[in-house]
């Protein structure tokens, strides 16, 4: 399995992957759940579910837009009181929520894929909290 087979599994897929994310994350980093008191959570899960087309398009494309767009996602978070440290932690929610959702058909191959691809939206969106991007 890579990146794309994986990302089309989760999509294709009955259950909405950011529901088990939101659980996982909340429940690692409960402190996470302050910056989201306002947010319709079920449409955040939905929203989180498809940024992992964005996130597979960053790493694979490299596209100029995509890249852009994830610096303003970094400022809107800067905005939101998002601490920068609370990155790694999202991070290793995530792989692990993605690990479990694949269970046996996980590899090294797209571990490996998805963790370089988390790191790199994270380095952009770290860009934007060094300098307002606004869209």
């Amino acid at each position: 399995m890579d990146i794309n087979e994986s990302l089309k599994a989760i999509l294709g897929s009955d259950k909405l992957f950011g529901e088990q994310f939101y659980a996982r994350f909340f429940k690692e980093c409960p402190e996470a759940k302050e910056h989201f008191g306002d947010i319709d959570m079920g449409r955040q899960a939905l929203v989180l579910t498809m940024a992992l087309t964005l996130i597979e398009q960053h790493y694979t494309h490299g596209y100029a837009a995509v890249e852009q767009y994830l610096r303003h996602l970094g400022s809107r978070h800067k905005e939101r009181h998002v601490p920068a440290g609370m990155y790694p932690q999202w991070r290793e929610s995530m792989l692990a929520t993605l690990e479990a959702f694949h269970g046996d058909q996980w590899n090294e191959r797209v571990s490996t894929q998805w963790h370089d691809a988390i790191e790199g939206v994270s380095d952009s969106m770290l860009n934007g909290y060094d300098e307002h991007v606004g869209i």
